[in-house]
């Protein structure tokens, strides 16, 4: 019950309490993909969403270790020419009524940016664990570490037309997810890493940073200096976050972020979610594609 409630806090602050999916003014349709992992049995299933982003319809479920180019070939279909978005959601973001609401603004923002916009999203579902914040995060890299696979198949498909999403704890998972993929792997490129709110450390000298941000060509971070979820992070970790603090250490430039504050673009409760629905920020978002 202590977990729901806490949940119930979080959502509130971030403004929740709206065959493949597309809409009505899309062509080609924009088609929306889901990754559901567990990290206990090392099982996925894949699958895509009904026409409201509300129910998942599977399409197959099996060992991580039986994956293959032609499972993701069956699942995904052809290659849309507008490339991917790879979805990855913040600690607990797998509840349902809040990860409707990702994939909807999410959606909102895609089909308002730019016409070369991501047309496929793959949603990437995890358990992030319970109320022990540190734990959690503490756990979330080695949680994502079995999925390089899936996401080094991805890349090779949507060759280089592939951007990431990650907000908050989904950052860290997002880490683990690539941290498997040699640097000198003949891979296409990632060509976006957009961070929203990055629960990561502010030292930007941290090899699975360094790693990650080796494989994207452009790196963003969205950050608020009011955010009070990665407020609490801080005093948990005792470690400026990059999502609310300005980045630390020492780096080649060719790994650099683009910091962007939204700081004077939207208030909250816990201005940790302003992706969700905070329009300056959704427009600041799609110009990124």
């Amino acid at each position: 019950m202590t977990k729901i409630f806490i949940q119930c806090v979080l959502l509130a602050g971030f403004g929740c309490f709206g065959k493949p999916v597309f809409s009505q003014n899309e062509n080609p349709p924009r088609r929306f993909f889901y990754v559901d992992w567990n990290h206990r049995t090392k099982m996925i299933e894949v699958g895509s969403f009904d026409s409201k982003l509300k129910n998942q319809q599977p399409f197959l479920k099996m060992p991580i270790s039986e994956l293959s180019p032609a499972v993701l070939e069956n699942w995904l279909g052809e290659k849309n020419t507008a490339g991917a978005l790879l979805y990855f959601h913040c600690m607990w973001g797998n509840e349902p009524h809040f990860h409707r609401k990702s994939l909807r603004s999410l959606r909102q923002i895609l089909e308002n940016g730019e016409p070369k916009s991501p047309q496929t999203v793959i949603a990437f579902l995890w358990k992030s664990g319970g109320l022990n914040y540190a734990k959690n995060w503490n756990a979330a890299a080695e949680k994502g570490e079995p999925l390089a696979p899936l996401v080094a198949l991805i890349l090779e498909k949507f060759q280089g037309e592939t951007t990431v999403f990650s907000h908050s704890m989904g950052n860290r998972f997002f880490e683990g997810a690539v941290r498997q993929i040699p640097e000198n792997q003949q891979l296409a490129p990632i060509q976006n890493w957009i961070m929203m709110s990055p629960d990561l450390d502010a030292n930007l000298a941290d090899p699975d940073f360094l790693h990650t941000a080796s494989l994207a060509k452009n790196r963003v971070v969205f950050c608020h200096r009011r955010d009070r979820a990665l407020w609490f992070s801080t005093q948990f970790l005792n470690k400026k976050r990059l999502g609310k603090a300005l980045p630390e250490g020492e780096i080649s430039a060719s790994f650099q972020p683009e910091i962007l504050d939204i700081t004077s673009l939207g208030w909250g409760i816990s201005n940790h979610a302003h992706f969700l629905n905070t329009r300056r920020v959704q427009q600041l978002i799609a110009s990124k594609f």
